[in-house]
């Protein structure tokens, strides 16, 4: 299975967004690529697995989608719509998300 393989909570280690300051322009885009491409991976693996949502989720992937939705990244709507996914997963799931502040976000 998928879940087994620990592929998951890679995409999740790989999946962050590169610091930039105000002012500054990124010196290349492969950050920002390599983060691209393991959110959209990551959506699709996670998009109708369960057990693979609340794996990304208990591997730290939420407050990394905030930061994603919240920095308005080109692929935002992608990172909103796996933290809506994952209220439905599990009750773990359900509270990691209230501890990290989903709620009123």
């Amino acid at each position: 299975m998928m879940e087994n393989s620990g592929l998951v909570p890679v995409m999740v280690h790989h999946m962050t967004v590169p610091q930039i300051e105000v002012g500054e322009s990124p010196v290349d885009g492969e950050p920002q690529d390599v983060c691209s491409q393991c959110l959209l991976a990551l959506s699709n693996l996670c998009k109708l697995s369960r057990p693979r949502q609340e794996q990304a989720a208990l591997a730290g992937a939420i407050p990394k989608l905030q930061i994603i939705v919240e920095r308005q990244h080109p692929l935002r709507e992608h990172a909103f719509a796996m933290l809506c996914d994952m209220t439905c997963t599990s009750q773990a799931t359900r509270s990691l998300l209230w501890n990290q502040g989903c709620a009123g976000f």
